[in-house]
């Protein structure tokens, strides 16, 4: 395979085409991804490929040849790693190729693409789907590249819009939504089942908030109790999380597990005890609450589809900071990745300096 032949493949399942039932049957936590990585890397088509995997998209990131063989690997390594079925043909992927792959990887790194409007907990996981790249990969090239410069560049439109955009997250939805049913959020007492990067970020929104009082579950005792702490809260063990239940009245799933966290029976026992409303969402993919908990009287749950239908922190003048970003994209692509063509720009890694991201 010469260099002309390569191409940079993103072949996404996201929140726009594909909704979170099906998305949640495709998501694959961190021992899957690596697992993914090792099995794809079998096969002599794929060059290099790392997974970006959110509570809104996987994404497959793919150095190759042929878009068909790389569909065939992903089909054959992720049926084989999750053991389920799932209707490829019924929930087709979108597709990018090479310069429109690039221009693709920048908007989500640069969070226009996400399902809140410029937030940035996506650069930390894009550089987690990279570092992952990295660590799998001994001989990874054009394909770190591509990620090294989509950072740089939503670096770029990052600080061009830094006074047009707030620290938005799927948390501040979270948020925002609470706020929306009235009261003030001083009279709320929230429960995080989690304790990861998403939990993390929503306990600390609430505090600087105002909540009243804050608990947190969590598997791992270790990291549970350091968040609580960090955020002056309580800690419960899972198996305690019915005692945790009773005390508030905003419960956010937040973890990666592939499993229901919190049942209907739970909640049924513990409605049957305190019958005033309780709010709860499940920002996790794939979810940790069972979705059937919504049929309980004065319970009202949210999933990921249901706060973007009902999205509070729409930002004015989106389109012209698209379309902006898209200028900015279009620049950096030309003065840094050769303008003679997308293929050409493996040539130029000599001539590059080295970039700090």
């Amino acid at each position: 395979m010469t260099l002309m032949d390569k191409k940079f493949f993103i072949i996404s399942w996201n929140h726009h085409h594909i909704p979170l039932k099906i998305r949640e049957s495709l998501s694959l936590g961190r021992k899957d991804v690596k697992k993914f990585i090792r099995s794809s890397l079998q096969h002599s088509s794929i060059l290099e490929i790392t997974v970006l995997s959110t509570c809104n998209r996987i994404e497959f990131h793919v150095i190759s040849q042929s878009f068909d063989e790389v569909m065939d690997v992903i089909k054959l390594t992720h049926e084989n790693i999750m053991h389920g079925r799932f209707d490829w043909q019924e929930h087709k992927p979108e597709i990018f190729v090479d310069f429109d792959a690039f221009k693709h990887l920048c908007l989500v790194c640069s969070g226009f693409d996400s399902m809140v409007f410029g937030e940035d907990q996506i650069v930390s996981q894009v550089k987690s789907a990279r570092k992952m790249l990295i660590e799998s990969q001994s001989d990874v090239g054009m394909l770190d590249f591509l990620y090294e410069n989509a950072l740089l560049c939503s670096r770029k439109i990052r600080s061009t819009f830094s006074n047009e955009m707030k620290s938005v997250s799927v948390s501040g939805l979270v948020l925002e939504k609470v706020k929306s049913m009235g009261g003030t959020l001083g009279e709320h007492s929230l429960l995080i089942i989690g304790a990861g990067m998403s939990a993390t970020l929503t306990a600390k929104v609430f505090k600087k908030h105002g909540v009243g009082e804050i608990f947190i579950v969590n598997r791992n005792e270790k990291s549970g109790m350091s968040l609580s702490q960090d955020v002056s809260g309580s800690f419960f063990k899972m198996n305690d999380i019915e005692k945790a239940l009773l005390n508030c009245n905003v419960i956010v799933a937040a973890t990666h597990s592939n499993e229901y966290l919190l049942h209907k029976l739970q909640m049924e026992s513990v409605m049957e005890k305190r019958r005033d409303m309780r709010l709860l969402f499940d920002i996790s993919s794939p979810r940790n609450i069972d979705p059937s908990i919504s049929d309980i009287d004065n319970v009202c749950l949210y999933d990921l589809d249901s706060l973007k239908s009902g999205n509070l922190h729409e930002i004015k003048g989106k389109q012209v900071m698209m379309n902006s970003a898209l200028q900015i994209i279009d620049k950096h692509f030309m003065e840094n990745l050769d303008i003679l063509g997308f293929h050409a720009f493996e040539t130029e890694f000599s001539k590059l300096e080295e970039v700090s991201v």
